[in-house]
């Protein structure tokens, strides 16, 4: 007697499967089981869990502005890795402009979605694209940050709620060690430092991480956490 399929077949095992061709298959199953139990998937965090975790640092890339010529890296993240876990991660690595968004829990899949943004900084700042599954064509699709459509507590991916599965996220971050401008009257207050001014990223993530634990959030209405 043939064993039980619980699920639609795994791809063919003749040679070993690309991450692509492993990742199709995985995000069809999400999808097939999202639809035969009629189950909705609230800010991408199921079947994420499905896609895959990891990230990729390109250490070559390079942002022009119109003075000059800046050191930067491009990361990019898989949907499914922890965001605080990221955020440290920089800090630890002086990759500026997520420090200001430390201590907020949930998964990096689901940031873009309400442009995550605190004390000042917001995730749009930093992204360069993001790929998604196109659950309506059911098909990758990646956006460019500027078709992503941000907006503060908003982009494309929640304005066409179910729509988009976001499988990872790639940022483009300067190299330093003093953190972005402080824009938050309170977290410069906290770190006694002036509005505008710039203080090591580590000192930043302290202060976020402190005036967290005590309650103090930011005072903005699109606070989002990356769940």
């Amino acid at each position: 007697m043939p064993a039980p399929n619980d699920g639609p077949p795994a791809p063919p095992n003749d040679e070993a499967p690309t991450t692509d061709a492993l990742l199709h298959h995985n995000v069809t199953v999400a999808h097939n089981l999202t639809v035969a139990n009629n189950v909705t998937v609230a800010n991408n965090v199921t079947v994420v869990q499905v896609a895959t975790t990891g990230i990729v640092v390109d250490a070559e890339s390079c942002q022009v502005d119109t003075l000059a010529h800046c050191s930067a890296v491009m990361l990019t993240v898989a949907a499914g890795e922890n965001w605080d876990d990221l955020v440290a991660m920089c800090v630890d690595n002086d990759w500026i402009g997520l420090e200001a968004l430390s201590g907020v829990p949930g998964q990096v899949g689901a940031v873009p979605i309400r442009n995550l943004s605190a004390y000042g900084q917001q995730v749009s700042d930093t992204i360069a694209r993001v790929r998604t599954w196109d659950r309506r064509d059911r098909t990758q699709r990646t956006f460019a940050m500027a078709d992503c459509d941000f907006a503060p507590g908003d982009s494309r991916f929640n304005r066409e709620p179910g729509r988009y599965l976001i499988l990872e996220v790639a940022f483009q971050l300067r190299m330093g060690d003093l953190g972005e401008p402080l824009r938050s009257t309170e977290l410069a207050d906290y770190l006694g430092a002036e509005v505008n001014s710039r203080v090591p990223m580590v000192n930043v993530r302290e202060a976020v991480l402190h005036l967290r634990e005590n309650g103090r959030f930011p005072a903005c209405s699109h606070r989002a956490t990356a769940v």
